[in-house]
């Protein structure tokens, strides 16, 4: 059980420093901003990207986490 539980927690610190390096690159300078609100390309790049929204991949990872919760806990009883 111990080991369950350590697992567990290494598994929720990777996720969240994942998590952490990915929402710390979305910053964006005033002058991106200012760009933006223009429609003027702040970057130029010969590849196209799509936007990544952290939000609806934090809401997965925590309902994943409380899936895995519930199916430990009924193995338990």
């Amino acid at each position: 059980m111990d080991a369950a539980i350590n697992a567990e927690e290494k598994s929720r610190r990777l996720i969240l420093r994942c998590y952490n390096t990915l929402a710390s690159q979305q910053e964006l300078s005033g002058v991106q901003v200012a760009s933006y609100l223009m429609g003027w390309p702040d970057h130029y790049t010969t590849h196209d990207f799509v936007n990544l929204f952290l939000i609806g991949i934090e809401n997965y990872l925590q309902s994943m986490l409380s899936e895995a919760k519930l199916k430990q806990q009924r193995q338990t009883i």
